[in-house]
């Protein structure tokens, strides 16, 4: 398996070199579109598992070259009390209907004056980019709120981008200072403690104990609930050891940790993919990988609801040949979750006993 990774690894850092950024897939209609900035991550699990310092030595300049992508091409400038913080967010700066989706796209547009229609593409894309497509994470702009004709996504600077670019950061820092390159480790140093002061000022919310996305057109955070508010506990990229039992009391308080079938993407119904009831994969992720590094930091009766609902479930599927789903259900009555004609049974985690 770490071959195989290692193989998965070269064929991003290759298209890197190609394009400067990892594509939204590997066809030539995704080239204006990258996927977010996780390569660094990546090598550095791989390294951690093997070893294999070498693989990152030959290829630091590569991963350099992603991240200077998002610097060069993905940053806003946002100002509050008087000063000016540099961030990042999705944005695709080309119209016309996504090629994988064109005639939806299309259709789309036909519901909005003609002006606005190379907006609405563009729109789509960068949401397409960001991996939540669609989500009422960016749902924001037109009279009606919930439709996909309302996506401004590119009008939002968001918590998990910025927590990814974050720790990036952090790890080229380390990867220099490995090979012994003391300018561009303070370089990357510099970079994550802008980051760090910026995510504070502007996405940190120190009444609710979370980070959210920010809202660029009204000036303003959203504060709806999200798994991504608090990818900075995952990333590892905040300041303040207090912001750990904020943010858990933020779980308690949202009452998130009462979906017995997972954490619900949103807890909005728009009937898009990445919001309520679903959950998906890479948020159960997430939070499964988040809570033992905060068990010896946290209230112990929230991080054993914590620990339940990140629990990996156990899905079989009826009959045997039908693919896996991708998202289920957080929300449902019983033990069954449906989707079409496939019905999962999942063995939960009996309830934690801490001594």
């Amino acid at each position: 398996m770490p071959q195989t990774v290692k193989g998965m690894l070269q064929n991003f850092l290759d298209l890197v070199r190609l394009y400067g950024h990892i594509p939204n897939g590997a066809r030539v209609y995704y080239l204006q579109r990258s996927q977010p900035p996780l390569l660094t991550l990546m090598m550095d699990r791989y390294v951690t598992h093997t070893n294999d310092t070498a693989f990152p030595r030959d290829n630091i300049e590569t991963l350099a070259l992603e991240l200077d992508f998002w610097m060069e091409n993905r940053t806003i400038s946002v100002s509050l009390g008087g000063q000016s913080y540099v961030l990042n967010h999705y944005a695709v700066p080309y119209g016309g209907p996504r090629p994988e989706a064109y005639s939806k796209d299309f259709e789309l547009a036909d519901t909005l004056p003609e002006e606005d229609r190379v907006t609405l593409w563009a729109e789509l894309k960068a949401g397409a980019e960001s991996g939540w497509d669609f989500s009422s994470r960016w749902l924001i702009g037109g009279p009606n709120s919930t439709s996909l004709s309302s996506i401004r996504t590119s009008k939002f600077v968001p918590v998990d981008l910025n927590a990814f670019l974050c720790q990036a950061e952090a790890l080229m820092s380390n990867f220099y200072t490995r090979l012994g390159n003391d300018i561009q480790a303070t370089k990357y140093r510099n970079l994550q403690q802008q980051r760090l002061a910026a995510m504070r000022a502007i996405l940190w919310d120190e009444e609710k104990g979370a980070w959210f996305d920010y809202d660029l057109e009204n000036g303003k955070k959203n504060l709806e609930f999200y798994p991504s508010n608090l990818t900075p506990l995952w990333s590892g990229c905040f300041s303040d050891p207090d912001a750990v039992d904020k943010a858990l009391k933020y779980l308690e308080d949202s009452q998130i940790l009462t979906y017995q079938y997972g954490i619900p993407t949103s807890l909005q119904k728009t009937g898009q993919q990445w919001d309520f009831p679903n959950a998906w994969a890479p948020c159960r992720t997430w939070s499964s990988e988040v809570w033992p590094s905060l068990l010896h930091l946290g209230p112990r009766k929230w991080l054993s609801s914590w620990l339940r609902i990140g629990s990996e479930p156990t899905l079989r599927s009826t009959p045997k040949s039908q693919p896996c789903l991708r998202s289920m259900t957080s929300a449902v009555v019983g033990s069954q979750v449906e989707e079409g004609s496939m019905k999962f049974r999942r063995a939960l985690a009996g309830p934690m006993e801490w001594s």
